[in-house]
């Protein structure tokens, strides 16, 4: 699992608990027929449990941050398969405490865990907002309308707070997500486009046929904005360079 990211030591600790609960039943049970369906059931839990380990193996491209949004739901059932069994203990009235504890722990952990990808969304999209302005004001400059084609190439590297959690699309920029899909800078160019839109300053991309000729257009520019000279018109297109690719 991504430490970090969308992990607490509440996931190990409780589908070990449970691990050794379902040993302990199995091993306890003289009835054959009993041992047999402890077990499969036993077996149908932990393939639960390794789900999205599994999915990640299974799909092939599925990311292990992706996969990691089931792991809330697992833990849950893990807690509960461990309480009902602690309730027919007879140290439960003991080891209620320490479990209600524990449990206290992971919600405070989990929650500064949120707070912290929430926060670096923020983040994010102030930095966004600042950068689109900065755009806007060059563009305006340029006296380009929404009636332009347009066409963003490179990315811009994340300036947030090196302590925010970056993952999936969580503290990803809209200058860089997207930008490595084919064609090449398209899908980061109508992340743009949309972002702007949100600020009332509406643009028109390029068609993806237009990409590959946008491309080699830029071997024209030779500097990167901010810097002046990064954004140049072709034929009826207007080219921004964001960075080298």
């Amino acid at each position: 699992m991504e430490l970090g990211n969308y992990y607490n030591f509440g996931l190990p600790l409780f589908l070990g608990i449970s691990l050794l609960i379902g040993i302990y039943n199995s091993i306890k049970t003289s009835k054959v027929s009993k041992v047999f369906d402890k077990i499969t059931y036993f077996i149908v839990y932990i393939l639960f449990a390794l789900s999205p380990i599994l999915l990640t193996i299974y799909l092939g491209q599925t990311s292990v941050l992706r996969s990691q949004f089931f792991i809330p739901i697992i833990e849950a059932i893990s807690m509960i398969f461990v309480i009902y069994y602690l309730c027919n203990n007879k140290y439960y009235n003991i080891i209620k405490y320490i479990v209600a504890i524990i449990i206290s722990i992971l919600f405070l952990e989990q929650s500064y865990m949120t707070q912290k990808l929430y926060y670096a969304d923020y983040l994010t999209r102030q930095n966004d907002v600042q950068i689109a302005y900065q755009l806007i004001y060059d563009l305006n400059k340029l006296g380009i309308t929404n009636a332009d084609k347009i066409y963003f190439y490179g990315h811009l590297e994340e300036r947030i707070s090196p302590s925010s959690i970056i993952g999936e699309n969580i503290g990803i920029s809209n200058f860089e997500f997207g930008y490595s899909a084919e064609p090449l800078y398209y899908f980061s160019t109508c992340n743009i486009i949309r972002l702007f839109s949100s600020l009332g300053y509406n643009l028109t991309p390029i068609s993806p046929e237009q990409v590959n000729e946008a491309r080699i257009n830029t071997g024209a520019i030779t500097a990167n904005w901010p810097k002046e000279d990064s954004i140049k018109k072709f034929d009826n297109y207007y080219i921004v360079k964001l960075g080298d690719c």
